[in-house]
């Protein structure tokens, strides 16, 4: 039996579809197809340091990319230091706390990782804790433009960058908006992950709202 827990811990460890079904199937309304496989490979891939993935609305990419995905990491220690990026504050800290709500109440993850501790838990920014490890993981919700340079989890820089949907439908009609989100994007997001280290990653995920767009230009680097 504990061979086959181990087995299972392993396939759900390297598998964010496996984890989707098995512990958030709440949240998915129709089964998955291609272009979901196509999102799932691209996650799943460490050595994809810069990921880039375009998808249209209404297919559960934030939902993949906000919730399993950061959760299955903070679930298996992965990553100590997440930052998770929406087009507001607010829509970022929506997310998080979706993700927060599963922690605390999805039985099934109770079940399998046991009841976990929660040592800070605000909208702004909280830490999920582990008997055996204090330090745990840290998730930072933050919205285009914010301060995000200069973070730390105690000694951890952040070693993964979740951007979703950076930009809406308001800000991509704005030269000014465009070029603000761009330039804070290159200028800042860039550089907050250690990237002449090997433990970091950043995954930008969006529809493309216009030709001019960050993830417009992202494509085309």
């Amino acid at each position: 039996a504990d061979q086959e827990v181990l087995e299972y811990l392993a396939e759900i460890k390297n598998s964010t579809r496996k984890f989707s079904e098995d512990f958030l199937s709440h949240y998915w309304t129709r089964p998955f197809t291609k272009l979901h496989d196509e999102i799932f490979r691209v996650l799943d891939d460490d050595n994809i340091k810069r990921a880039l993935i375009l998808a249209p609305r209404g297919i559960g990419k934030t939902s993949i990319a906000t919730l399993a995905f950061p959760l299955k990491k903070m679930l298996f220690r992965d990553s100590r230091y997440i930052i998770s990026l929406g087009a507001s504050a607010d829509t970022a800290m929506e997310q998080t706390e979706n993700l927060k709500a599963e922690i605390r109440n999805n039985e099934k993850i109770k079940e399998v990782f046991g009841n976990l501790s929660k040592a800070q838990m605000s909208k702004e920014e909280w830490h999920l804790s582990f008997h055996d490890d204090p330090i745990g993981s840290k998730i930072l919700p933050r919205g285009a433009g914010q301060k995000v340079r200069g973070r730390r989890h105690q000694q951890y820089r952040p070693d993964l960058v979740i951007v979703d949907d950076l930009e809406d439908d308001k800000s991509a009609k704005s030269d000014m908006q465009r070029n603000d989100i761009k330039s804070w994007f290159f200028a800042s997001l860039s550089n907050i992950t250690d990237v002449y280290g090997s433990d970091w990653r950043m995954v930008v995920i969006g529809t493309i709202l216009h030709q001019d767009s960050l993830l417009a230009n992202l494509r085309d680097l």
